[in-house]
């Protein structure tokens, strides 16, 4: 059995489980905006872009979500901890207002409660490219991507690269615009 199927079977394991609080290291969308300072939301972003996401669960363990590199694809990985990962390690990240491209949040939408589906998605080289979950009748998508800035304010949302995007709902899901070129105008 391999590590992806691991994976796959320990996502798999979150069904019945009941999720008390969601927290994730959010990765600004654009490095520089207005005033010389990340942004973090934009109209044309339907998500939130986390380079780790940690699922607080009633039995006392956190499912953390993050990505690792597979030649040029950066896949989803998922593993059981017994501790807080984000706790120990970024609970000195930066605040709103200061010049860093990260942030700890939690999310205010995130649903909290019973998951009652947790599937993933793999991509042709049979890596983890989508998550689905469905947490008290909302579905919740991390998709493995990440925003790529470009030269005259433009970018795209680019599929299986170095973050993962978190959508809070199926319909964000359906109307971001992957590995299109777009205006931040």
């Amino acid at each position: 059995m391999s590590w992806v199927s691991d994976a796959c079977e320990s996502i798999a394991s979150l069904r019945g489980k009941r999720i008390t609080r969601a927290t994730v290291v959010k990765m600004a969308l654009i490095d520089q905006g207005p005033g010389g300072l990340p942004v973090f939301r934009h109209p044309a972003a339907p998500f939130v872009q986390a380079i780790k996401i940690e699922l607080a669960l009633d039995d006392g363990r956190f499912a953390l979500f993050s990505n690792y590199q597979n030649d040029g694809d950066f896949p989803i990985s998922m593993g059981i901890l017994a501790e807080s990962s984000i706790e120990a390690h970024w609970a000195d990240a930066t605040r709103e207002g200061e010049p860093s491209i990260y942030r700890l949040a939690s999310p205010p939408n995130f649903p909290l409660g019973l998951v009652t589906s947790a599937e993933t998605r793999l991509n042709a080289n049979g890596d983890i490219a989508e998550v689905a979950m469905a947490v008290e009748g909302r579905e919740v998508v991390l998709r493995a991507g990440e925003v790529i800035e470009h030269a005259g304010n433009t970018f795209a949302f680019c599929d299986m690269a170095g973050s993962i995007l978190l959508f809070l709902s199926a319909d964000a899901r359906s109307t971001a615009k992957l590995n299109e070129t777009l205006s931040w105008r």
